[in-house]
């Protein structure tokens, strides 16, 4: 069987390189600053990185097909302790050269099977929901089914390990159907660990 494999955008030091784990192939990531860079690079070796403005990158820096795109991307103008410029913003506004590289593979018939977009909850409430719901709406004409997993972090201390993190994974995908291409998919948090009699 081959290694699932991903991109990791918005990438710090590689957060989600270490919760996916072994398991998984970076194929390539990316992160705008420089100490993050260096930190990534100490972590984890390899040349996947690169380090520029996401709106510098075209979809001929993507090499190949990823199962995943992983991308975290700024909070601060979603966050409730932000200004509220929303999708706007010019942090996290990067949400849009992000979704211009995915819109790209998709033209090029090498879309990731899944995305998945990590931030915090005022992503689903900024500017009355709009953000979200714009949000879906491109997720939608891609042909991308969507919807919103709220992970109570209280609870997912220890939770999102390589294990794990591939289990929630894995279940988002079955929950929405294979290939995550035609009808719309909801799941609603908090997830909770669970323990071995149920899984």
């Amino acid at each position: 069987m081959t290694m699932p494999s991903y991109y990791e955008f918005f990438a710090g030091g590689g957060m989600v390189r270490a919760g996916l784990g072994q398991g998984w192939r970076c194929l390539f990531a990316n992160d705008f600053d420089h100490k993050k860079g260096r930190v990534y690079r100490e972590n984890w070796k390899g040349d996947e990185l690169k380090t520029a403005d996401i709106g510098s990158l075209e979809t001929s820096d993507l090499p190949g097909t990823a199962n995943l795109a992983w991308a975290s991307f700024p909070c601060q103008d979603l966050s409730l302790a932000g200004g509220g410029a929303g999708l706007k913003g010019d942090r996290s506004g990067t949400f849009w050269p992000f979704w211009n590289l995915m819109k790209g593979q998709v033209k090029e018939n090498r879309a990731p099977r899944l995305i998945v977009l990590e931030n915090v909850c005022g992503t689903l409430t900024s500017h009355d929901g709009k953000d979200f719901a714009t949000i879906c709406e491109v997720f939608q004409q891609a042909g991308y089914a969507v919807g919103a997993v709220v992970v109570d972090a209280a609870l997912a201390i220890g939770l999102v390990d390589a294990g794990e993190l591939t289990k929630v994974l894995e279940r988002l995908a079955r929950r929405c159907g294979r290939p995550l291409r035609s009808r719309r998919c909801h799941w609603r948090g908090p997830l909770r660990p669970r323990g071995p009699e149920e899984a």
